[in-house]
């Protein structure tokens, strides 16, 4: 994962230093000459900035008479909707007039940053010198920027747009980096953009720069405006940042080789890994079957062998309970046959005694017993139990 992200930066760093250079006229300068015919006259798409914008350009003073106006915007009815001038005497938007000439001093033949911001939200105007904000002023409410008007570089518009460019606002300087953005410019970012002016700082800007500088290089020049090559003193730092940049491409791309290889390396033991997991998983399924199937047949066993013993103790419990019940009805049988032994001896004692008392009933002491040696003599209990057994063989016997 380390070396993806890494991998991935190095993807972005490139793609960074790819925005990061330009084409080689992109560092090429405006000089424009010492008459009233030496300008650049263009007309732009102005909606962008209709309610707000940013006006920037590096300015190299040349000039130290009159009034040198470097940026000039008309439109029908207002001669000056936007009026920049190197010295700051001639500052104006929406044809309202401010000279700033004692508020900074500008050494002539030294490059400087200028930026003129507005917007109708805070209905605002502001000067920059070099990144500081020199002046601020009150526009009128509601006021948004004129559109279908003529830009021109170099010289004032007095006579409506794209005329009246007289010699008191002959420009006779160089510009570098004119940019116009759509939209009011912090304090921050203009001082970012005076920082350096062989930075490309405004490139970040992308879709904001509603005007720019490599456009405004291939606009129209009239009289004697030529572009000068690396006149800016950029060209050789842009040419070391391109070296710069070669030799970190080169760098980088040993460096992508290298992760690539090892990439690559890492995919293979991926995917041996892979392999020996996916092999181990195959044995460990197959190992799970058959203990499934083990386990399988011995609870099977184990079922049918609870079975048996359940049906061996249902069996004995049967076996049990019948030789209980055998029990309970040989004891019954016992008692009863008991008992009836019992009656019987109490009905033969009955009997016995039913007899003793009729034979002795029979033998009164007044009586003589028949065939009796010894009269008057009772019989004995001897001869009771004979005579009743007598007695009892005969009736059972059907005798007398």
């Amino acid at each position: 994962m380390k070396k993806m992200a890494f991998l991935m930066t190095v993807i972005l760093l490139m793609q960074s230093v790819t925005v990061k250079s330009t084409s080689d006229r992109d560092h090429n300068i405006l000089k424009f000459g010492h008459t009233e015919n030496d300008y650049v006259m263009f007309a732009h798409d102005m909606s962008m900035f209709t309610t707000g914008f940013t006006v920037c350009s590096w300015v190299r003073k040349l000039r130290n008479d009159q009034v040198p106006t470097w940026f000039s915007y008309a439109v029908s009815g207002e001669n000056r909707e936007i009026q920049i001038s190197d010295m700051g005497d001639r500052t104006r938007i929406f044809g309202d007039y401010t000279n700033l000439a004692s508020l900074y001093t500008v050494t002539p033949g030294t490059w400087f940053h200028n930026c003129l911001s507005w917007d109708s939200a805070t209905s605002t105007r502001d000067v920059y010198i070099d990144g500081v904000r020199v002046d601020s002023k009150a526009t009128p409410a509601g006021r948004t920027l004129r559109q279908g008007g003529t830009i021109v570089l170099g010289n004032e518009q007095d006579s409506g747009p794209g005329a009246g460019m007289d010699i008191v606002n002959i420009f006779d300087g160089e510009l570098y980096k004119l940019n116009m953005f759509t939209r009011k410019l912090n304090d921050s970012e203009i001082r970012e953009l005076s920082v350096d002016m062989c930075s490309e700082v405004e490139m970040k800007y992308g879709n904001e720069r509603g005007l720019k500088w490599e456009d405004v290089l291939q606009k129209t020049k009239y009289g004697n405006v030529v572009e000068k090559d690396g006149g800016s003193g950029c060209m050789q730092t842009v040419n070391d940042m391109k070296m710069e940049y070669e030799a970190s491409l080169k760098e980088l791309n040993n460096t992508i080789l290298q992760l690539t290889s090892e990439l690559n390396g890492t995919i293979v033991e991926g995917k041996n890994a892979v392999l020996k997991l996916n092999n181990t998983m195959q044995k460990a399924i197959v190992q799970l079957k058959n203990m499934d199937k083990e386990l399988s047949s011995k609870t099977q066993g184990e079922i049918l062998s609870l079975k048996e013993r359940s049906q061996e103790t249902t069996e004995r419990q049967e076996t049990i309970q019948m030789i209980s019940w055998v029990l309970v009805a040989t004891s019954i049988m016992n008692t009863l046959i008991i008992l009836v032994f019992t009656v019987y001896k109490l009905w033969i004692y009955k009997r016995k005694s039913n007899y003793a008392v009729k034979m002795n009933d029979n033998r009164s002491p007044n009586s003589p017993a028949e065939n009796s040696e010894t009269p008057n003599e009772y019989i004995t209990k001897d001869e009771i139990y004979e005579n009743l057994e007598l007695d009892t063989y005969c009736a059972d016997s059907g005798t007398k």
